[in-house]
């Protein structure tokens, strides 16, 4: 009677629709079929991405990724379609050491993945990524590298030569030119006047000195002015000051410059600058970026990759404006360093390469330490896979998997099989699950090392599962113990297929979790 009201409940999910955008679309696919269009495009850019080739973005099938918008944030990153840069070549094309260095730099500030998280964003992040390549590895010099960074910044600006050489622009310009000088001429004039002593002036400061004197010869005790000296020491300084004022008025009313004006209006009174200088310079300042900013404007819709520059994140500006208040204090040292000749030797290129080797020989030292004192297992079949072949047939897997960094080191990789296939053999005995059954009837996949994602909430992420691709991934240093944890948000995910239907990226116990379920230390 159940399996009858489960049919009849997936018939009317089935039927219920006709948006193609539902998930219970009638018409939507009732299952994985090899060699699909989106396939395609999601194989192609990960091959790319691990023989280390650049993707450019005329080369992607978007329509396909965008299929499914949380598999194409994954995809378009910037490990996965930047590619490796052929310094060799480049060196030998005529790019000298410096030049090299700071273009290398300028590539360490590219955002990991687009500033923004939707289909747009991504398309624009890989056109700024085939922009910036290709205009940077033109550069021979270190001087083509920094103009060649004021240009994107001027186009991030939307400041264009072109606008400013517009003849409105220019007559704007050039008026706008004049007020800001003669603004200043007569800000020059007023600040003289009030800074000269005039003779009024004179005449309070010495009114001042000689009741100081006085106040001296009477003693320490009575050194304050007496009331009525204050009051006109204080009217002589207003004095000075008015005749002061008068000499800037005269000045800005036969300049134009007039002062403010209080005019009535019908509740009260308001403030108006009649032929004020700074309104002049406001208003065309106002009309000067109003008409600049509409051609700007315009030139910018021609052209996606001035907008798309903004894809490449915070640090990438900061390197832009390097010397400027907000920019790069790092990369601005870098740039006097390539500029003095220190990197034209290409001892920097060398030295990365030295370090990733250190770095890959320090991680196996580790992996030797982590692994033996973590695993330990008691009892249980004795079963040991002599190839990943193995593994795949014992347990029915549709696939095993591993990353480069495990591919690279045997140790390493037979250490993950023999345990997975141990791991795997335990819980069929607990659950009572044929071997060959464990892998949800040949669903289920198996990575290592292959698909981390470094960490989440701030933990250490030791493994996870993906519903999208129903595969679990354990991470190459700490994923041990992990494996019965994973495969059970693998079998919480397909029960929810087979009861509910639907979107796979749904969970049974609970629908509305993520795309993605995490051990975490």
């Amino acid at each position: 009677m159940f399996q009858t009201e489960l049919f009849n409940r997936s018939s009317t999910m089935e039927d219920s629709t006709g948006d193609p955008k539902n998930e219970n679309y009638r018409f939507r696919d009732t299952g994985y079929i090899a060699g699909s269009r989106k396939e395609m495009a999601v194989s192609y850019i990960r091959r790319m991405a691990k023989l280390g080739q650049r993707i450019m973005k005329k080369d992607i099938d978007w329509q396909a990724i965008e299929e499914n918008p949380r598999q194409a944030r994954r995809l378009i990153t910037k490990s996965n379609i930047f590619g490796k840069v052929d310094w060799d070549t480049l060196r030998g094309n005529g790019m000298t050491g410096g030049t090299g260095f700071l273009i290398d730099r300028v590539y360490a500030s590219v955002g990991a993945e687009p500033a923004a998280d939707d289909a747009d964003g991504r398309q624009a992040y890989s056109l700024a990524v085939d922009g910036l390549r290709d205009r940077l590895e033109k550069c021979k010099t270190v001087a083509d590298v920094t103009e060649t960074i004021r240009e994107i910044r001027n186009e991030i600006d939307g400041d264009f030569e072109a606008v400013r050489k517009m003849p409105e622009i220019m007559e704007l310009s050039q008026k706008l030119q004049e007020a800001y000088d003669k603004k200043r001429y007569l800000e020059g004039q007023e600040r003289e006047i009030w800074e000269a002593k005039s003779e009024k002036g004179k005449t309070a400061q010495e009114f001042y000195d000689n009741e100081k004197e006085k106040t001296r010869e009477q003693g320490r005790h009575k050194r304050r002015f007496s009331e009525e000296a204050w009051e006109e020491y204080r009217n002589l300084l207003d004095d000075a000051r008015k005749e002061k004022a008068e000499q800037v008025k005269k000045i800005k009313k036969e300049n134009g410059y007039l002062e403010a004006e209080r005019i009535s209006i019908k509740d009260g009174w308001s403030t108006i600058s009649r032929g004020y200088m700074y309104n002049e310079v406001s208003e065309l300042k106002a009309r000067h970026d109003i008409l600049y900013a509409q051609n700007a404007e315009e030139i910018i819709r021609g052209n996606p990759l001035y907008l798309a520059w903004r894809q490449l994140g915070d640090k990438f500006k900061g390197v832009l404006n390097y010397g400027c208040y907000n920019g790069s204090t790092v990369f601005h040292s870098h740039v006097a360093e390539a500029r003095s000749g220190k990197h034209d030797n290409w001892e920097w290129a060398s030295r990365e390469k030295t370090a990733a080797q250190n770095r890959g020989q320090k991680r196996r030292a580790e992996f030797e330490l982590k692994v033996a004192s973590k695993i330990g297992r008691k009892g249980g079949r004795d079963i040991k896979p002599h190839t990943t072949f193995d593994l795949k047939k014992q347990f029915n897997l549709r696939d095993v998997q591993s990353g480069k960094w495990v591919l690279s080191d045997p140790d390493a990789a037979k250490f993950h099989v023999d345990n997975i296939a141990s791991g795997l053999a335990d819980l069929g005995d607990v659950t009572g699950i044929p071997d060959v059954l464990l892998s949800m009837n040949g669903r289920l996949a198996i990575a290592i090392g292959a698909r981390g994602h470094g960490s989440v909430g701030g933990k250490t992420v030791v493994a996870h599962y993906e519903p999208i691709e129903r595969v679990i991934n354990i991470t190459k240093m700490k994923g041990g113990g992990s494996l019965a944890h994973e495969w059970f948000h693998a079998f919480d995910n397909l029960l929810s297929e087979s009861m509910i239907g639907g979107n796979i990226d749904l969970f049974f116990t609970n629908p509305h979790r993520g795309q993605r379920q995490s051990s975490k230390n």
